[in-house]
């Protein structure tokens, strides 16, 4: 007797969801953790809320880097990369740093991709970190006070 399915009919079906669930990417924002939207259909990247969970980078980063380092080759938009980070801590600034490089490789690759980081008006040391960040690289920065 034969299985009703086999492994390529279930290989296909894994194969299927699995690159779907890929290009978009949403996890709901914590008290400790922010809001990630990324979607390659609606040429989507938003990072937004409070960074400073000590797994911040299990939780959320790395699947934002894999993300990036999985779907950013197949998108053929303009993207616009919004940041609204309002707390963060060190662990959450090296990531940052880390997906911004990756940004900025893909824009020299000829991505049409830019940057705005959001900061609260009264917040100045989040500022002065998106002036010192729009200086180091080499992507279209823009800083908006809300």
């Amino acid at each position: 007797m034969q299985p009703f399915f086999n492994i390529h009919v279930y290989l296909h079906i894994f194969t299927h969801l699995f690159l779907n669930i890929m290009k978009e990417l949403f996890i709901a924002g914590t008290d400790k953790t922010p809001e990630i939207n990324l979607s390659v259909e609606n040429c989507r990247f938003e990072i937004k809320g409070a960074s400073f969970s000590d797994t911040v980078y299990e939780d959320i980063y790395k699947k934002v880097l894999d993300w990036i380092d999985n779907e950013m080759p197949s998108i053929n938009c303009k993207i616009n990369c919004i940041f609204f980070i309002n707390l963060l801590n060190s662990i959450t600034y090296k990531n940052l740093m880390q997906i911004l490089i990756k940004l900025t490789e893909y824009h020299k690759s000829g991505k049409d991709i830019s940057v705005t980081w959001y900061f609260e008006g009264d917040d100045e040391d989040n500022g002065e970190l998106a002036e010192n960040l729009s200086e180091v690289f080499d992507i279209p920065f823009t800083i908006k006070a809300v």
